[in-house]
């Protein structure tokens, strides 16, 4: 039976995914610059036998029956492997077609106009109603709120028909749904009607709002930015001139073994494109030509941990926009039965005109309007560079 591919659905499992899939090169990395004992007791090649404390992996220095004492020098001051600084970035996104369709119309205001006389009474209502649009953002993915995920969407003129405008929308990933209402509009609606009202008979009236829904659906590439650094000490290796030795360019060949931690990446600049910049410009403190020359097989390590796609998954999402399209007045005229209750004196100004509204009006979904089925833009996040493992011994002190 194939193994389901794992589901990665919040920052924490896509820390613990890179992670897990790093572990072996870095380690081989750190072999390759010239770190001491870059496995665990219980390792026999690089890379092996390394425990996860926090967001570090740290190779076990325990000892395990039945050795009695941790053989070989700083035995015990094994490499560790420290993430820091993660940030999750959009890299990319895809929309696809957009869907348009027209919502339940609503009810928003209504009033009363009576007719008490014996002769039909013509009756004329203008209506002007603001109607604000409204932008509802939504994932099928769920971010937990110690690591949200930010970024910022230009939805261009061709998604939400607007002619006159680009809106830039923001969105905050702290839940499973989120709503940002950003940089909308609002529209004058205007309608007039006219009603001839029978003798004895009272007409109420409804304004209704129509609305349209523009959905638009995408697919994110969202890349985990992240520090990398190692904590341990330089090897001997029997010398400056011998390959085994550290490739630091202040302690190369030094028996004194100091222990230098180094990282790669910066709050600025991201471990992989850290690593990829200082390799092919051979940067210091690292001799990187003359590492490579002696482990050749790092240069696989390095094309592999800056292939920027491992780091990378894609989120589904839509965009709802919902505006108001029209309003309309509804009239509907009934007689005054004999239990009518007459004023005594009648204002025409209040009484006969109806008192509607004019409040502001937000073009929402409805309860009862059915969601649209949308198809999401198909992304597919493919390695450059393959995995191959390459066996290095664990101990290359040979002090």
């Amino acid at each position: 039976m194939a193994d389901t591919p794992q589901v990665v659905d919040d920052p924490e499992t896509l820390k613990t995914r890179i992670m897990d899939t790093t572990l072996w090169n870095l380690a081989y990395l750190a072999a390759g610059l010239g770190y001491g004992w870059c496995s665990g007791t219980k390792g026999m090649n690089v890379g092996e036998d390394f425990y996860r404390s926090g967001d570090s992996w740290v190779a076990d220095s325990r000892l395990f029956w039945p050795n009695k004492k941790c053989d070989g020098y700083k035995c015990k001051g094994r490499l560790a492997i420290d993430y820091s600084g993660w940030t999750f970035v959009v890299k990319e996104i895809r929309y696809g077609e957009s869907v348009i369709d027209e919502l339940i119309p609503v009810s928003i205001d209504g009033g009363m106009r009576v007719n008490e006389g014996d002769s039909t009474e013509n009756a004329t209502l203008e209506r002007s109603q603001e109607v604000t649009e409204t932008i509802v953002h939504s994932s099928t993915n769920s971010w937990k709120t110690s690591l949200e995920l930010s970024f910022s969407v230009e939805v261009g003129l061709k998604h939400l028909a607007k002619a006159s405008r680009t809106l830039k929308i923001g969105f905050d990933y702290s839940k499973s749904k989120t709503e940002k209402k950003s940089n909308t509009t609002t529209d004058v609606l205007k309608a007039t009607t006219t009603i001839s009202i029978p003798p004895r008979s009272a007409s109420k009236c409804t304004v209704i709002v129509s609305k349209a829904r523009t959905t638009i659906p995408y697919t994110a590439v969202v890349i985990a930015r992240f520090n990398v650094g190692f904590r341990g000490f330089l090897r001997w290796g029997q010398g400056y001139d011998s390959p085994s030795t550290n490739y630091h360019s202040q302690h190369k060949g030094s028996g004194a073994r100091p222990s230098v931690p180094y990282t790669f990446g910066d709050q600025s600049e991201a471990f992989y494109t850290a690593l990829k910049r200082q390799s092919e410009s051979q940067a210091w403190p690292w001799l990187w030509n003359e590492m490579l020359r002696n482990y050749p097989s790092v240069r696989h390590v390095i094309n592999r941990l800056t292939d920027e796609s491992q780091y990378e998954i894609t989120l589904n999402g839509k965009l709802e926009h919902v505006s108001g399209t029209k309003i309309d007045i509804k009239w509907e005229t009934r007689e005054l039965n004999k239990n009518f209750n007459r004023r005594s004196e009648t204002d025409d100004s209040k009484a006969n005109t109806p008192q509607l509204n004019n409040g502001t009006f937000f073009a929402t979904v409805g309860p009862n309007d059915k969601p649209v089925d949308v198809k999401y833009p198909e992304v597919e996040l493919v390695n450059a560079e393959p995995f191959e493992l390459d066996i290095l011994p664990a101990n290359q002190e040979s002090s």
